[in-house]
């Protein structure tokens, strides 16, 4: 997610998804027990097609990397 300008409050910091970030996130959203509450897949099942949408979602202005 491409974001112009962070977006903070007090108590919290919203800022663009970086590629640094996609060890972290993957992790959670692959994870089985997580999967049960998300849309993504397992990681065993994250197909090449859905990586590559992970490795351009920093720069997405969308937002969101299922508009891959």
């Amino acid at each position: 997610m491409l974001l112009i300008k962070n977006l903070e409050t007090p108590r919290l910091t919203i800022r663009s998804w970086q590629k640094s970030d996609k060890d972290f996130t993957l992790s959670l959203w692959g994870d089985k027990e997580n999967g049960k509450y998300m849309s993504d897949p397992v990681r065993e099942n994250m197909d090449e097609a859905y990586l590559k949408c992970i490795d351009e979602m920093e720069d997405n202005p969308e937002g969101y990397y299922l508009n891959c």
